[in-house]
């Protein structure tokens, strides 16, 4: 037998990627037994057989060779001794595919059904800040020791600042085993410059372990499921040995704990049911106060274009709008809100690899292009005259953010004042213009604001229209308010606001 920490430098591997190849199936788990008198100072190591070393090997030589991770794995059987396969394995249902060579045959749903409510160990989801957006009682007091539950900021929730501040979380024997796997899976997007602001809530010690774990910890790419198993108890305490699972989503990870005496199966199976899983967890979270953009798009002259087609063909067309958006919308991160008829809510939460307000600017901007290309496409298919555009109004604040939702409907929503000035500068914008506050302006950095054309339209004397750039203008000073048609827009008379005309950023990358 060979102790991980042997197997990990004859196989010049580190813990995360043990870790992996032990999800994979590539390795059986450890065996945990007491180490020989003198050899370790821990009191509980994990042992593999000899031939684990041969496994490793061979996987370099697999990768070598252009092999994927899964198809690697899907020449191994841990319950086996070692030999790889000649052949590989059908496709697996997704429970299974954290151990690919070693399919896990599920219990009947009538004899075993773990839900998320049932799970009698931690349970939390993150964003990908690696903020808290949902945990069970058991991770609330019993892994974070809130007896008070979290606070409503979802910036207070940082997955890190509440395990050290955690009486039972932090004096795990392997809080730094279980901080490397967080840590392995939060570098998929977590910069470390963003570890910094943690200063303000643990102490200097603890954020220089942070910082240099995340330094020596290899990003994981969960392929679907991760798991480690740690000690939870405290040094010199009866062990608490857990398996803890990791399954990423759309909308941030799931990390799921177990006793490690219980069967894998029943988590596996809760973790294979993803879009059941992933509206009950978003079902489940409470509403939470963030920063937040907006972006209401709402299509001009709708009445008018509804009245010309035949009803089969504007549906046809306001799903094609909606088709159109959605891939732009997930590469900028945004969540769709309820679409309005012949519109559509956005809303941009902060991200921890690029600015959340400038993936509402170029959402906009890019959204207006594919609008551009779609008008064209239905010029020449009905041979008419009509511009099809999206006027667009944008706004920055901090809101309350959650769901609305029955059995067989969900739907996000935010409550106060950001939505409802967007919705007006949607309301006011024409011909497929893009308007914003002056407040959205003024939370872009200078060298961001350098890199946006906007400004507010006037009339000379002469009558004729010119730009004044990097300027804002109240509404009121737009538009005459007693006019009946603009009686609307009094309630944000007086707000500043601005046009956008132009983004000069890297149209491909998106930065």
């Amino acid at each position: 037998m060979v102790s991980s920490k042997e197997l990990m430098a004859l196989g010049a591997i580190s813990r995360a990627t043990l870790n992996n190849y032990i999800a994979l199936g590539i390795l059986p788990k450890p065996i945990v037994k007491t180490p020989p008198a003198g050899q370790e100072r821990a009191r509980k190591i994990g042992y593999f057989p000899d031939e684990a070393v041969q496994r490793i090997k061979a996987v370099q030589r697999y990768k070598d060779e252009g092999l994927s991770m899964l198809e690697i794995a899907e020449k191994f059987s841990p319950d086996e001794e070692f030999s790889p396969r000649e052949e590989t394995t059908p496709p697996l249902p997704i429970a299974a595919e954290a151990k690919p060579a070693r399919p896990v045959e599920i219990p009947a749903l009538t004899e075993m059904r773990v839900t998320l409510d049932r799970l009698e160990n931690a349970a939390y989801m993150v964003n990908y800040n690696f903020e808290i957006e949902w945990a069970n009682a058991e991770a609330t007091s019993g892994f974070f020791g809130l007896s008070e539950g979290f606070e409503p900021e979802i910036e207070a929730r940082s997955f890190f600042k509440l395990f050290f501040n955690s009486d039972i979380a932090t004096p795990s024997e392997d809080r730094e085993e279980l901080l490397r796997f967080h840590l392995a899976i939060a570098k998929i997007r977590l910069p470390k410059r963003s570890l910094a602001k943690l200063g303000l809530y643990i102490s200097d010690e603890d954020l220089q372990l942070v910082q240099n774990l995340y330094d020596e910890t290899e990003e994981m790419h969960l392929s679907p499921v991760a798991t480690t198993r740690v000690n939870l108890a405290a040094a010199a305490s009866e062990p608490n040995w857990q398996d803890v699972y990791a399954t990423v989503f759309r909308e941030g990870v799931l990390f799921v704990h177990q006793s490690a005496e219980a069967p894998a199966e029943s988590v596996l199976a809760l973790l294979s049911r993803r879009e059941q899983l992933i509206r009950n967890l978003v079902r489940s979270r409470q509403p939470v106060l963030t920063p937040l953009c907006v972006m209401v798009a709402d299509l001009q002259d709708s009445v008018k274009i509804c009245a010309e087609l035949p009803p089969e063909e504007y549906f046809e067309l306001i799903n094609q709008i909606w088709k159109i958006s959605e891939p732009l919308l997930r590469k900028y991160h945004a969540t769709q809100g309820k679409h309005v008829g012949d519109g559509m809510v956005s809303y941009f939460f902060p991200q921890p690899d690029r600015n959340y307000l400038l993936n509402g600017f170029q959402s906009a901007r890019e959204l207006k292009q594919r609008m551009r290309e779609l008008s064209k496409e239905w010029q020449l298919r009905k041979n008419w005259t009509n511009e099809l555009y999206l006027n667009i109004g944008l706004n920055e604040g901090e809101e309350w953010f959650g769901t609305y939702h029955s059995d067989t409907n969900l739907e996000f929503t935010v409550l106060g004042d950001t939505i409802n000035h967007a919705g007006r500068l949607s309301d006011y914008a024409h011909f497929g213009s893009i308007w914003a506050t002056k407040n959205l302006m003024g939370k872009l950095s200078a060298d961001e604001r350098e890199k946006i054309s906007f400004g507010i339209r006037r009339t000379d004397r002469d009558g004729q229209e010119i730009r004044i750039p990097a300027s804002y203008s109240r509404l009121a000073n737009l538009i005459d308010l007693n006019e009946g048609k603009f009686e609307k827009f009094r309630d944000i008379g007086t707000l500043p606001v601005t046009e956008v005309w132009d983004l000069n950023f890297d149209r491909h990358s998106g930065d």
